[in-house]
C-alpha cells in the first residue's frame, strides 16, 4: 500500500491535473475563438450585402433614364477597348473598366479600378462649338472617333463603393432587350458576397459612344440632406443608427458625406450619450435629457456669390422616456377591497396594482415593454405582513391592532431601478371572538372588531350555542332544558334614553318561533333610512339586543 504523508499531491497527480485543465481550456479557447469568427462573417456579409444594394441602386438611377448610347470600356495588358462583355479578356490582365451612360447633353463614367477594388463615377455635361456627346479617346489602341477631351482638374470622382474585388457588365441586350447586366465579387478579409443584377432602361439606346463634341466634367452640388428616422422615441441604454440621403438641384450623384452633430433641448447630454461620425447614437442609462436632437450637415455643401459655403443639414427629434414614478392602487382580488362594510383583519390579503406611470414619453403599455419588471416591497408593517411579485400582500394572524401597512411598486429595466411609488396606508383593526349572541353573516363565520356592528339592509342576530352553559341544555345538548326558553328583548337609544319598544314600529323586527335551540334569533330589516327617524318623531342613534331565559310555570314566564 503506498504511504502518504498528507502534505500535498504526487508528480504523477499533478501532470494529470494539468493535462486535464490544458484539454478542457484549449476546448473552451477553441469555442469562444469560432464563435467570434462566425459572428464576424456575419458582420461582414451584411455590410457587404448592404453595399451592394446601395451600388446598385446608384447604377439603376443612372441608366433608367439613358437617351443616347451605353459603352463598356475594358483596360487589358495597358490597351483600352470598346466590347459588350468580358468574353473573351483575360481577367489577370485588367486594371480598369469604365461603363459610360449618354444621356444627350450630359453622362457618367462608372469606373472600377482592380488595385483599389473601389467603384468611382464622374458626371460630365457637353459644352464646346461642336454640341452634343462626344466620344472618348482611349488611348493607343481605342475604338475610332474623331473627338476627344481632357478631365478638368477640379472635377472630383465620387466613390460609390469599397471592397469591389470583381466587377463585370455586359451590354449585348442593351438595343434588343434595353437590358444591361452587372455582375460583382464583394470581398473583404475571408468573406464575400456575389450578386447579379439586370437594369432595363426606359429608352431604347444604342451600343458604344455617341456624337462627337467636348465635355466638362461638373461635381453636383450638395443642395439639400435628409435624415432618416426624422423622429424616434427610445430607452436610456439603446442605440439607433441614422442614414441621410444628400441630393443635387443640377442632377447627378452628390456625394453623401455629412457630418453628425448631438445637442439637448435642457443642458447637454449625459457624458456617456454618444454620437459617431458614422451616425449611431448611443444613449447612456443615465441619460436625464428627454429631448435630445441629432443633426446631420453636409461636407461640402453650395458655394454663394460671396463665396461663403453654405452647408445645408437636417434634424432629426430623439426622445428619451423618462419614468419619474409610479400610482399604486388597491384593486379586486384579495379578501379585502376597501368597498363597503369590509374590515381589514388579520389574515386577510390585500391585492395591489401600479395604476399609473408619471415621467416623460412613457405610458402604461409600457409597464409590459421588453426588459421590463415590477417589484413589490412592504414598505410599512414588514414585520406582519408580505407581498408576491403581484402586488398581493397578505397580513400575518399575528398582526396587532393599529397596525399600519403600505406597499411599494419598483420600476426596473434593464437590470436598474428606476422609479417607484406607493400605496395608501391601511389600519388593521383589533377583532374579538363572537360572544353569545352575535350578527350572523351567511358564511357563519363573523368575527368582529371591537366595539363595532354595522347594519345592511337586513341583519340577523343568533346564538352561540358553544358558549351556553351546560346547566341550561338537556341531556344530549341539542336545546334548553324541558320548561326553559328563550326571548329577545329589543331596546331603543334615542335622545339618550335607552326605551324598550316591542311594536316594531319604523323598522322590521321579527324574532322567530323558535324557542328553545340555537335556530332561536331575530332580524332587523332597515329598508329605509328615513325610518329611524319616525320612531316617536326623534333619531335612534342605537339598538340593543339582549337574549333572555326564561322559565315556564303554569303559563307563566319567570326570567332566570
Amino acid at each position: 500500500m503506498r504511504e502518504t504523508n498528507g502534505k500535498g499531491f504526487t508528480l504523477i497527480e499533478l501532470i494529470i491535473s494539468i493535462a486535464i485543465l490544458s484539454i478542457v481550456g484549449l476546448a473552451i479557447f477553441g469555442f469562444m475563438a469560432t464563435s467570434s469568427r462566425v459572428y464576424g462573417r456575419e458582420v461582414s456579409q451584411a455590410d457587404l450585402q448592404y453595399e451592394s444594394q446601395l451600388v446598385i441602386n446608384q447604377l439603376q438611377d443612372m441608366l433608367i433614364d439613358a437617351s443616347k448610347s451605353v459603352t463598356y470600356i475594358v483596360t487589358a495588358g495597358g490597351t483600352a477597348e470598346e466590347v459588350l462583355s468580358d468574353d473573351g479578356i483575360d481577367e489577370m490582365t485588367v486594371t480598369e473598366k469604365e461603363v459610360r451612360i449618354y444621356n444627350g447633353d450630359e453622362y457618367y463614367k462608372v469606373t472600377w479600378n482592380r488595385d483599389e477594388e473601389r467603384l468611382y463615377y464622374t458626371r460630365y455635361t457637353a459644352g464646346g462649338a461642336g454640341g452634343g456627346v462626344a466620344k472618348a479617346a482611349l488611348g493607343a489602341g481605342a475604338v475610332g472617333g474623331a473627338g476627344s477631351w481632357e478631365l478638368d482638374p477640379s472635377a472630383s470622382r465620387v466613390r460609390m463603393a469599397d471592397y469591389v474585388r470583381e466587377f463585370s457588365a455586359d451590354i449585348t441586350g442593351l438595343e434588343k432587350n434595353r437590358s444591361v447586366m452587372f455582375r460583382f465579387l464583394f470581398a473583404v478579409n475571408d468573406v464575400s458576397y456575389a450578386t447579379q443584377h439586370n437594369i432595363t432602361l426606359r429608352n431604347r439606346v444604342v451600343q458604344g459612344e455617341g456624337e462627337s463634341g467636348s465635355l466638362t466634367p461638373v461635381t453636383p452640388n450638395q443642395d439639400e440632406i435628409k435624415i432618416h428616422p426624422s423622429e424616434i422615441t427610445l430607452w436610456p441604454g439603446d442605440t439607433v443608427v441614422f442614414t441621410h440621403t444628400v441630393t443635387s438641384k443640377n442632377g447627378g450623384y452628390p456625394s453623401q458625406e455629412a457630418d453628425y452633430s448631438l445637442s439637448a433641448e435642457a443642458g447637454p447630454p449625459a457624458p456617456d450619450t454618444t454620437l459617431s461620425l458614422n451616425g449611431e447614437l448611443k444613449i447612456s442609462m443615465d441619460e436625464t435629457c428627454s429631448d435630445l436632437t441629432v443633426t446631420a450637415t453636409v461636407k461640402n455643401g453650395v458655394e454663394k456669390e460671396d463665396g461663403s459655403i453654405l452647408r445645408k443639414d437636417a434634424k432629426a427629434k430623439v426622445h428619451v422616456k423618462q419614468v419619474k414614478g409610479l400610482g399604486v392602487s388597491l384593486t379586486e382580488g384579495g379578501t379585502y377591497a376597501g368597498k363597503e362594510k369590509e374590515r381589514l383583519v388579520p389574515g386577510s390579503t390585500l391585492q395591489f396594482e401600479v395604476s399609473s406611470i408619471n415621467g416623460e414619453y412613457v405610458s402604461m403599455a409600457d409597464l409590459t415593454a421588453t426588459g421590463v419588471s415590477i417589484s413589490w416591497e412592504v414598505e410599512k408593517g414588514a414585520e406582519y405582513a408580505s407581498v408576491d411579485d403581484s402586488g398581493l400582500l397578505t397580513v400575518s394572524m399575528e398582526a396587532p391592532k393599529d397596525t399600519i401597512l403600505q406597499v411599494k411598486a419598483v420600476f426596473h429595466r434593464a437590470g436598474r431601478e428606476w422609479a417607484y411609488g406607493y400605496g395608501s396606508e391601511y389600519k388593521v383593526v383589533e377583532l374579538k371572538d363572537r360572544g353569545l349572541i352575535f350578527v350572523d353573516p351567511e358564511d357563519g363565520e363573523y368575527r368582529a372588531p371591537e366595539g363595532e356592528i354595522w347594519f345592511p339592509e337586513e341583519q340577523r342576530i343568533s346564538i352561540n350555542w358553544d358558549k351556553l352553559g351546560e346547566e341550561w341544555k338537556n341531556e344530549d345538548g341539542t336545546a334548553l332544558k324541558t320548561g326553559y326558553e328563550f326571548d329577545w328583548k329589543v331596546t331603543l337609544l334615542i335622545n339618550g334614553e335607552w326605551k324598550e319598544r316591542n311594536d316594531t314600529q319604523g323598522m322590521g323586527i321579527t324574532r322567530s318561533d323558535d324557542k328553545q335551540t340555537e335556530n332561536s334569533h331575530v332580524k332587523i330589516m332597515l329598508s329605509d333610512w328615513m325610518q329611524w327617524h319616525s320612531l316617536d318623531q326623534h333619531s335612534v342613534e342605537a339598538i340593543r339586543i339582549e337574549l333572555e331565559i326564561y322559565r315556564i310555570n303554569n303559563w307563566s314566564k319567570q326570567l332566570v
